[in-house]
């Protein structure tokens, strides 16, 4: 029963931790970083996802790293220029 009881602190622990992360996200006022997953593991934080920027990555990671259950972080996200909007010139 104390097994049992440890397995089910330790679930609500994990989602407890990746909802506040996740909540950090949200509200950081950067629409991109609302795409980014959140999975935490044995004192780690895992973030997975794509965004246009290096410094978007750093803020994401910037963003969970204050959590108290957070020892480290494994950023897993990549980094996607978004292409020019201007159309290609061709040759005339």
């Amino acid at each position: 029963m104390m097994v049992q009881q440890e397995a089910i602190a330790d679930g609500l622990d994990v989602a407890n931790t990746e909802k506040a992360a996740q909540r950090r996200l949200e509200s950081s006022g950067y629409e991109v970083l609302k795409t980014i997953a959140c999975r935490f593991r044995s004192g780690t934080m895992f973030l997975k996802g794509e965004v246009p920027t290096y410094y978007h990555k750093q803020l994401a990671q910037e963003a969970v790293r204050t959590l108290a259950a957070v020892d480290a972080i494994n950023n897993q996200i990549v980094v996607t220029p978004r292409r020019s909007r201007r159309p290609s010139r061709t040759p005339a």
